[in-house]
Protein backbone atom coordinates (compact mmCIF):
# COMPACT_ATOMS: atom_id res chain seq x y z
CA UNK A 1 0.00 0.00 0.00
CA UNK A 2 1.22 3.48 -0.96
CA UNK A 3 1.51 6.38 1.66
CA UNK A 4 -0.76 8.92 1.37
CA UNK A 5 -0.19 12.12 -0.80
CA UNK A 6 0.96 15.25 1.46
CA UNK A 7 -1.76 18.00 1.33
CA UNK A 8 -1.03 21.29 -0.70
CA UNK A 9 -0.05 22.71 2.72
CA UNK A 10 2.03 20.22 3.68
CA UNK A 11 3.74 19.83 0.04
CA UNK A 12 3.88 23.85 0.29
CA UNK A 13 6.04 23.68 3.91
CA UNK A 14 8.03 20.00 2.19
CA UNK A 15 8.70 22.43 -0.65
CA UNK A 16 9.94 25.74 1.47
CA UNK A 17 11.72 23.19 3.74
CA UNK A 18 13.92 21.56 0.28
CA UNK A 19 14.55 25.13 -1.24
CA UNK A 20 16.09 26.37 2.24
CA UNK A 21 18.19 23.32 2.28
CA UNK A 22 19.48 23.81 -1.02
CA UNK A 23 20.22 27.18 -0.28
CA UNK A 24 21.80 26.27 2.96
CA UNK A 25 24.12 23.36 0.93
CA UNK A 26 24.81 25.95 -1.99
CA UNK A 27 26.34 28.44 0.98
CA UNK A 28 28.24 26.15 2.44
CA UNK A 29 29.98 24.90 -0.79
CA UNK A 30 30.26 28.34 -1.61
CA UNK A 31 31.92 29.15 1.83
CA UNK A 32 34.03 25.73 2.01
CA UNK A 33 35.49 27.05 -1.75
CA UNK A 34 36.40 30.28 -0.45
CA UNK A 35 38.39 28.75 2.58
CA UNK A 36 40.20 26.84 -0.17
CA UNK A 37 41.35 29.47 -1.77
CA UNK A 38 42.13 31.72 1.30
CA UNK A 39 44.23 29.19 2.63
CA UNK A 40 45.80 28.55 -0.81
CA UNK A 41 46.36 32.49 -1.18
CA UNK A 42 48.18 32.33 2.29
CA UNK A 43 50.15 29.22 1.84
CA UNK A 44 51.90 31.43 -1.64
CA UNK A 45 52.49 34.38 0.29
CA UNK A 46 53.74 32.10 3.24
CA UNK A 47 56.46 31.08 0.70
CA UNK A 48 57.60 34.47 -0.92
CA UNK A 49 57.93 35.36 2.55
CA UNK A 50 60.26 32.72 3.25
CA UNK A 51 61.98 33.27 -0.18
CA UNK A 52 62.19 36.95 0.80
CA UNK A 53 63.79 36.17 4.17
CA UNK A 54 66.64 33.76 1.67
CA UNK A 55 67.38 36.43 -0.92
CA UNK A 56 68.14 38.78 2.62
CA UNK A 57 70.08 36.58 4.26
CA UNK A 58 72.23 35.91 1.42
CA UNK A 59 72.24 39.78 0.70
CA UNK A 60 73.04 40.06 4.19
CA UNK A 61 75.66 36.87 3.71
CA UNK A 62 77.43 39.23 1.14
CA UNK A 63 77.69 42.50 2.64
CA UNK A 64 79.78 40.82 5.39
CA UNK A 65 82.40 39.38 3.22
CA UNK A 66 82.69 42.95 1.38
CA UNK A 67 83.49 44.29 4.55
Amino acid sequence: MTPPKPSVQSQFILDAMDAFSQREDDRWTHMTESIDLLFARVGEIDRSQQHMASQLDFSTEVMDQML
